[in-house]
C-alpha cells in the first residue's frame, strides 16, 4: 500500500465513523440523551466537514450536504416536526445557494472568492460552531419538546 492509499484509507475511514457518530446522535436524540445527541452530532458535523474540505472538487460539494442537513437538524432539536422540517429545509436551500449557486462568486476574489473557492465549507464550520453553541446554551421548552432530554 503506497502512501496515497493509506490517506485515502483513512480519509473515508474518517467519513464513516463521522456517518456512526451521525446514527448514533439521532439515537441518543431520540432516547431523550439531548447532550450525548448533541455531542455526537456535533462529532459528524467535523468529521464531515473536514472530510468535504479534503475532498475538495472531487466529492467534497456532494458531501457537504450532509453535515448542513446536520445543523438545520440541530437548531431544532426537541422543538416539534414542524420545526425540525422547517430547519432542514432550510439548511438543504442554504446549501444549494451556497454550494452551487454562488460558486460563480470565486471570480470577483478576496474573502468570497476563499469561502466559495472551498464549496463554502468555511461558510459551514462558522455556521455549525454558531448552531450547535446556541444548541447547547438554548434548551427548548418542555411544552414544545417532542423528546426531553
Amino acid at each position: 500500500m503506497d502512501q496515497y492509499q493509506l490517506i485515502a484509507a483513512i480519509l473515508w475511514g474518517g467519513l464513516q465513523l463521522s456517518l456512526i457518530a451521525l446514527i448514533a446522535g439521532l439515537l441518543a436524540q431520540h432516547r431523550g440523551r439531548r447532550n450525548l445527541a448533541l455531542t455526537l452530532l456535533l462529532i459528524s458535523v467535523l468529521g464531515t466537514l473536514g472530510f468535504s474540505f479534503v475532498g475538495g472538487f472531487s466529492v467534497g460539494r456532494l458531501t457537504a450536504i450532509i453535515p448542513v442537513l446536520v445543523i438545520g437538524y440541530v437548531v431544532t432539536i426537541g422543538r416539534g416536526p414542524a420545526a425540525a422540517l422547517s430547519g432542514v429545509l432550510a439548511a438543504a436551500l442554504t446549501y444549494v445557494a451556497f454550494s452551487w449557486l454562488f460558486t460563480p462568486l470565486v471570480l470577483t476574489g478576496g474573502p468570497l472568492a476563499f469561502v466559495f473557492g472551498f464549496w463554502a465549507i468555511p461558510f459551514y464550520a462558522i455556521l455549525a460552531l454558531a448552531a450547535f453553541a446556541w444548541a447547547f446554551a438554548k434548551r427548548p421548552s418542555p411544552r414544545g419538546a417532542v423528546f426531553r432530554g
